[in-house]
């Protein structure tokens, strides 16, 4: 017993000093073989059929051709073809900073404002030209809805805030309006000092001239007229820009309302016709009355001081109100470009009262 009592503290004193020395831990072995995939598991129920890949597309992209023809319509509208997106991508200054053109002259700039407010990331790269994604919520929604405007809400006019609100030309107005005028003169009042011989409502001042807003009425024998028949249309611009297009040449998405016939300059009456029984008569007689008018008012107005025939533009200086205004309404009708038609009675009766103002000035010379 005691000999069995001895080995076990011998054995208990050898596990204790093997113990002791156990050196350190060595480093880890490698990475043993990955063992075999496991079996496929069973294939699950098939789903439901899914949509057509171009179930989509196809509600606009079908064999009607009708992208086809508003697309070269399109092409011959001046919003394709002046390219004035990469002149109004440009920055000129503190007068038009960033943006002040590329707000209408550039796509993105156009919604970007819409969107916004504002303008911050003018100038653009690849300004483009206004098009389909300008004015149509395209690829939006893959549906009958990307045919919808971007803008269709009433429009606040810059040079006066009155309000323009004719449906679908309201997106047109967003652009087509003048632009503010500082300083601008006030019937019967001070002179005023012009700093700038761009001074004046811009280009294409359409939406004032048809609501017959904002512009300077002098007084004079012409009573103006307190309805705009051609703003009380049901679309307003939409009705006869956009009436049933000739083709690719006139009317549609090329918005022109004249075009050329083998030679022969034609207007388009398709929007005409329901209120007019011979609009190519009116519109030649109307034209040709406004235009020398207009002639009229430019030779007095170069004999006043104020028109530089040198560029087209104004002068700079000071002058009364009166032939400021009267500058102002030659310029806004000139760049209106519709020689009448877009506002007849309210036109003819600016005409005729600045003439008549001029006349006085002219012959106090």
């Amino acid at each position: 017993m005691k000999k069995l009592s001895h080995l076990l503290m011998l054995a208990a004193a050898a596990a204790f000093i093997f113990t002791a020395c156990e050196g350190p831990m060595g480093p880890e072995g490698p990475t043993g073989p990955i063992g075999p995939t496991g079996a496929t598991g069973s294939v699950g129920p098939q789903g439901p059929q899914g949509e057509a890949g171009t179930a989509g597309c196809i509600i606009c992209h079908d064999n009607s051709q009708n992208i086809v023809a508003k697309s070269l319509q399109y092409e011959n509208s001046t919003h394709a073809m002046n390219h004035n997106a990469p002149y109004g991508n440009r920055v000129f200054g503190t007068i038009y900073p960033a943006g002040d053109c590329a707000k209408c002259h550039v796509s993105q700039g156009f919604l970007e404002f819409q969107a916004t407010g504002t303008i911050v990331n003018a100038p653009y790269d690849e300004p483009q030209q206004p098009n389909c994604y300008t004015c149509h919520e395209i690829h939006n929604t893959f549906t009958v809805d990307d045919w919808a405007l971007t803008y269709a809400d009433a429009v606040e006019l810059e040079l006066d805030g009155a309000t323009f609100d004719k449906g679908s030309a309201n997106q047109c107005a967003n652009c087509h309006q003048a632009r503010g005028v500082s300083p601008m003169p006030e019937v019967g009042g001070a002179n005023v000092n012009i700093t700038s011989n761009r001074w004046g409502t811009h280009h294409g001042p359409v939406a004032n001239v048809l609501l017959g807003s904002g512009l300077y009425e002098i007084a004079g024998t012409v009573t103006y007229p307190t309805v705009a028949a051609h703003y009380n249309v049901a679309d307003g611009c939409v009705s006869c820009h956009m009436a049933t297009p000739y083709g690719d040449l006139g009317g549609g998405h090329t918005m022109n309302m004249k075009y050329d016939v083998h030679g022969t300059e034609t207007l388009l009456t398709a929007g005409c016709t329901g209120c007019h029984t011979d609009p190519v008569t009116m519109t030649t007689t109307l034209q040709t009355e406004v235009e020398g008018k207009l002639e009229t008012l430019k030779a007095l107005l170069l004999t006043a001081g104020i028109y530089d025939e040198a560029n087209g533009r104004n002068k700079t200086g000071d002058f009364t109100a009166d032939v400021a205004g009267a500058y102002l309404n030659w310029q806004t009708l000139a760049e209106d470009r519709s020689l009448g038609v877009h506002n007849p009675s309210y036109v003819k009766a600016l005409l005729d009262n600045s003439i008549a103002a001029m006349e006085l000035v002219v012959a106090g010379i």
